[in-house]
């Protein structure tokens, strides 16, 4: 059955496919795992596939708490632990992506490479400015959090997006549980030790080990990341009009280029093979 029981937790997740490197799934704020639809079966032909709905998210529970990164990269590793997944490559979603760098922080012998798909790190400037508004205002709980998280992110869908998908992911998002919505969101900006904002990005992504892909919209955005102190390995991609959802606007050409970087990581240590 496709959920893992984590102590006061349950998380829906879907495992798929074989092969030596895993590739792990993390959807982004107020989505869940169909967001990847466009790209299982590609990434199922080479390798193993697990995609995951985070804690408030898609078919898991809602603990009532819990959503700031760092935590949500724990739930992660607690699944993959549960299901015996061994070291992996890890692709994240705008939240998700922070999940991913989150993980290879934490646990870097477990992350063989980082997938960042318009990360929700590294804000700056207007846009920095713009996040900061959001947070302030979600701080308010009269502010209708799910109406804000419709108008947020239809503002970043992009010319090349289908009307179909647009209309999936508000009425998806219209779904979504307010308080989620809201603690998920200022998790990710507002505390001491986030690292949602540029300069904090740029020292948190300072720890990784592993080599990051990273894919934006805004081309300023990648070369803002192109310049940081990667590990060897990384790229930065930038996809001007692709729109938030890029690996669904433009899904040949990002599962191309995705399997092949990961064919280029190196082999992760063997691991024992486990049922799944």
């Amino acid at each position: 059955m496709p959920f893992a029981d984590l102590d006061d937790l349950r998380l829906f997740y879907t495992d798929e496919g074989e092969g030596a490197l895993p590739v792990v799934l993390v959807h982004g704020w107020t989505c869940d795992s169909h967001d990847w639809s466009w790209q299982l079966a590609a990434l199922a032909a080479e390798h193993r596939v697990i995609a995951i709905d985070l804690r408030g998210h898609g078919r898991s529970s809602d603990p009532g708490d819990g959503y700031d990164p760092r935590q949500l990269a724990r739930d992660v590793f607690a699944l993959l632990e549960q299901i015996g997944c061994g070291p992996a490559v890890f692709v994240g979603h705008s939240l998700g992506a922070m999940v991913a760098v989150a993980c290879g922080v934490q646990q870097p012998d477990r992350v063989v490479g980082i997938v960042s798909v318009e990360g929700a790190y590294g804000a700056q400037g207007p846009v920095g400015d713009l996040i900061g508004q959001v947070v302030a205002m979600l701080g308010d709980p009269a502010v209708p959090a799910v109406e804000l998280a419709v108008g947020a992110l239809g503002g970043v869908e992009g010319a090349e997006i289908s009307p179909a998908l647009v209309a999936w992911h508000r009425r998806r998002t219209l779904g979504g549980d307010p308080q989620v919505v809201r603690s998920a969101f200022r998790a990710m900006y507002e505390p001491a030790d986030q690292f949602g904002y540029a300069e904090q990005s740029a020292a948190y992504l300072g720890g990784l080990t592993s080599p990051v892909l990273s894919f934006y919209q805004d081309p300023a955005r990648a070369a803002w990341e192109g310049a940081l102190d990667l590990p060897a390995g990384s790229e930065a991609v930038g996809w001007e009009g692709a729109g938030h959802w890029l690996h669904q606007a433009r899904p040949e050409q990002f599962n191309q280029h995705l399997l092949r970087w990961i064919a280029e990581l190196p082999d992760p240590e063997p691991q024992v093979a486990a049922e799944h």
